[in-house]
């Protein structure tokens, strides 16, 4: 890592399909966020995936779970176009996924609930080690923090337990 930098992309499904390739030659660890707005364009949705996927499988890539509003066409169903696609991503790469409340949701005329986002988040990661990784000790690895005392913090957030 360079000075201990990295590049976060908020860019989408349709930037990420086009670019790979010089995304994947960049040589710091990169961060695309939001979902790399996965299901935003329905049409592209599984290519998004096939290209996240091949992000994924690069070292030092990640992936921020954040802004689900932003990533799927179906809140009035709590995301559930994202969820195959994320089911399977935190199946074949929770070390290289990173959680995100994308707090203030300043691209939202009504206010997303804080609660009710991070429980159908939660719901993706599956079993408390997952969450675990995805909450605490990922996003230690990527930014530095001390990961003994991210770990004694998140077992707070990662049970199997709704958080209200």
């Amino acid at each position: 890592m360079v000075f201990g930098f990295h590049l976060q992309l908020n860019i989408t499904g349709r930037q990420l399909i086009d670019h790979i390739e010089e995304i994947e030659t960049l040589p710091v660890p990169v961060v695309i966020d939001h979902c790399a707005y996965l299901c935003r364009e329905p049409s592209l949705a599984a290519s998004v995936f096939n290209a996240l996927q091949r992000f994924l499988a690069i070292k030092g890539r990640w992936l921020k779970l954040s802004g689900p509003y932003v990533a799927s066409l179906d809140a009035k169903n709590n995301y559930a176009d994202l969820l195959p696609y994320v089911t399977r991503l935190v199946e074949r790469f929770p070390q290289q996924l990173v959680y995100g409340s994308d707090w203030p949701h300043v691209t939202e005329s009504s206010q997303p609930g804080e609660r009710h986002l991070f429980n159908i988040q939660r719901s993706w990661f599956g079993g408390d080690e997952t969450a675990q990784m995805i909450l605490s000790l990922n996003p230690a690895r990527l930014y530095g923090f001390d990961e003994e005392f991210s770990t004694n913090r998140s077992s707070e957030f990662c049970g199997d337990k709704e958080h209200v």
